[in-house]
């Protein structure tokens, strides 16, 4: 990737931090086949469970990753 966007937008009701790039694009649905998992997302995704928060990955056209973090406040 030549370049990264990251958005945060914070509410009432949560989080939502958006990170997007102009890279060859990815989803690790397409990488479980893999001897070595990424070690990193799944520390991210651990840690996101742990907050009750939600991740989801999007491979964007014609290229690029869009990653979506999204937590609602619990009270």
């Amino acid at each position: 990737a030549t370049e990264v966007r990251v958005e945060i937008s914070l509410n009432q009701s949560g989080l939502i931090i958006t990170v997007t790039d102009d890279g060859d694009g990815f989803v690790p649905e397409e990488h479980l086949d893999r001897e070595r998992p990424s070690l990193g997302l799944k520390n991210i995704e651990s840690r996101i469970q742990q907050i009750k928060g939600g991740i989801t990955y999007e491979k964007r056209t014609p290229k690029g990753t869009k990653v979506l973090i999204d937590w609602k406040r619990h009270e």
